[in-house]
């Protein structure tokens, strides 16, 4: 009698609010890794220890966090950004989320993420002040600061798109890179955790660019909720 193994699969500690999993969960559909991962929904918060499975692996104790096979002798890793490389050298060689390593796209798909994951740390502690924060405690002058690093973020991305910097969206054939899957994550943030900050008025040809993005399965599949 055969009997057949079943493929370990890679955990991936998840929120469905969280923009940075977002990030991650979209790579795996891009890089149509979908059956190799096994989403474990976790709950954590910014201001004390909440989960003992994640703290295990990452002494930090936040989401994304990706456990690998046990025969890929790695320990966990954490950080949207590095579990994502991670993930595009899984891919096969016609799906990828970067560029070849040593080019000027790769440089300029990583400073596109990077801008993106800023502007969503500002987002982030923004929200953090006011639903986090005890209200006697609040402090006003920190918001606008994290709001302005925020909206001259949004304006750098809308002048990228103008110029070309930032890679119109590709067919339904193609792979998003990660520069554009982190602009996407980001977007549907703010959309959903600030859904007044009015970013589109001011930013036509982004909020054209994620119109288009917003199309597609990955994105669909992957939309926030509480």
């Amino acid at each position: 009698m055969t009997t057949t193994t079943t493929p370990a699969k890679l955990r991936l500690f998840s929120s469905p609010g969280s923009p940075y999993v977002r990030k991650v969960r979209i790579a795996v559909l891009e890089l149509g890794l979908q059956d190799s991962v096994e989403e474990v929904p976790t709950g954590v918060l910014p201001i004390r220890q909440t989960n003992a499975a994640i703290e295990a692996g990452n002494p930090l104790g936040k989401i994304p966090t990706l456990l690998p096979t046990p025969e890929s002798g790695l320990d966990a890793l954490f950080g949207s950004q590095v579990i994502a490389q991670y993930l595009n050298d899984l891919g096969t060689q016609d799906r990828r989320i970067l560029p070849p390593a040593g080019t000027p796209e790769l440089i300029r798909t990583l400073a596109n993420e990077a801008l993106a994951d800023g502007i969503t740390d500002a987002i982030q502690l923004v929200r953090y002040e006011a639903t986090l924060r005890p209200e006697a405690l609040r402090w006003q002058e920190w918001v606008d600061g994290q709001q302005g690093k925020a909206r001259r973020g949004l304006d750098a991305l809308e002048a990228r798109v103008r110029s070309g910097a930032f890679p119109a969206a590709p067919p339904a054939d193609r792979t998003l890179d990660l520069g554009s899957i982190a602009a996407a994550s980001l977007l549907g943030y703010l959309d959903f955790r600030l859904p007044d900050f009015g970013w589109r008025e001011s930013h036509p040809l982004l909020a054209a660019w994620f119109a288009q993005i917003s199309e597609r399965p990955s994105i669909v599949a992957t939309a926030p909720h509480a």
